[in-house]
């Protein structure tokens, strides 16, 4: 695996991890309207306020997860999609964790050391 980078002008880190990438790019962060959307997660730069959006369709349903300040959170999902190649219909299933804080000092140890704040599960398949 490639080592963790800067992103977003030194205010991300983002070190990924992945088993098997065969079937897509890393979906990179994007910053809408000062929002870090990072897979189903939503991060508020002005608040530090960290959102999941339960629906992969384009339905929307956000739940409030909490203020990553100096609190590191831990989230997690599952989930499944299907795909058609040659020639073959099959599901693929994800799982997605997103291990995050807002802090002046990072420490590379933190995700280690401490336990996190919170810790968010959604384990139920997605159509």
């Amino acid at each position: 695996m490639p080592p963790a980078f800067y992103a977003f002008k030194n205010r991300c880190v983002i070190d990924q991890h992945i088993d098997d990438n065969q079937y897509g790019p890393f979906k990179y962060p994007q910053i809408i309207k000062n929002d870090l959307i990072f897979y189903r997660f939503k991060i508020n730069l002005n608040n530090n306020v960290l959102k999941y959006n339960h629906s992969s369709s384009n339905k929307v349903d956000i739940e409030k997860i909490g203020s990553l300040n100096n609190n590191w959170m831990q989230c997690r999902y599952n989930w499944r999609y299907g795909t058609f190649k040659n020639k073959i219909y099959y599901w693929l299933y994800e799982n997605i964790t997103l291990n995050a804080i807002s802090t002046s000092t990072l420490s590379e140890n933190i995700f280690l050391n401490e336990e996190p704040a919170i810790i968010y599960e959604d384990f139920k398949f997605a159509n």
